[in-house]
């Protein structure tokens, strides 16, 4: 009787003015309903405004946050790249001298431990030296002039000194004359490290025709005392 009636009810909801009570009654004999008369599903509810700002803002901050990372690396690979000098072998009293004469306000006396003592190996048996030594406090520049006709080319071998442990940073320029007929100041060498108080480092490189070295930069602890030398030799 069932299968009876679920036959005739199907045949009803074909006709005109089936209705939803027909589609029901439908249902209950278990017997599913015709095609074009089922429900379709609820459409998912749209996405939150709110949620996808706070993806887009996660997603900028996390950006952010990686170049500012590789920057700072970056920045550091760049400082970690400038070679330390050499440090030169000295005794303790020879130390103590230098911090000495830096802390009185006077020369380092650079060109003096040269004189009365083994000379670095890149000044052993040269024939011509000529040395300019400057003073300074802190952050500072030193002019290398005046010089003699002979240091128009050759090797410049830099020594530093502090008055206390710390760390700085030398760098020497040299000078170009571009095609303007401008002077410009181009960087010719670099050098960076950690040094004990009076002990002497030092660096050794050769300079094209011209191309001497006419000003060096100094960075150094704030109020600290460094006293440097540079000797154009040949």
């Amino acid at each position: 009787m069932e299968r009876d009636d679920a036959e005739d009810l199907r045949r009803r909801l074909y006709a005109p003015g089936a209705s939803i009570a027909d589609v029901e009654r439908y249902r209950d004999l278990e017997s599913p309903p015709p095609p074009g008369l089922v429900e379709p599903p609820s459409p998912p509810p749209p996405a939150r405004p709110w949620r996808l700002l706070s993806l887009v803002a996660v997603a900028v901050v996390v950006l952010l946050v990686a170049v500012g990372i590789g920057v700072a690396r970056a920045t550091t690979a760049a400082q970690d790249a400038i070679p330390a000098p050499t440090p030169v072998r000295m005794s303790a009293d020879d130390r103590q001298e230098i911090e000495t004469n830096l802390a009185d306000g006077n020369g380092a006396g650079i060109a003096a431990f040269l004189v009365t003592h083994r000379a670095p190996p890149a000044l052993v048996g040269v024939r011509r030296a000529f040395t300019v030594e400057r003073t300074g406090t802190g952050d500072g520049v030193a002019q290398i002039a005046p010089v003699t006709a002979e240091t128009f080319r050759g090797h410049a071998t830099v020594l530093i000194a502090l008055e206390q442990s710390g760390e700085m940073e030398w760098t020497l320029y040299r000078r170009r004359i571009d095609p303007s007929g401008s002077q410009q100041l181009v960087l010719q060498r670099q050098r960076r490290g950690l040094q004990d108080a009076g002990a002497l480092t030092t660096d050794t490189f050769r300079y094209a025709s011209g191309d001497r070295p006419v000003e060096v930069h100094v960075q150094a602890p704030a109020g600290v005392r460094w006293g440097i030398a540079v000797v154009l030799s040949e």
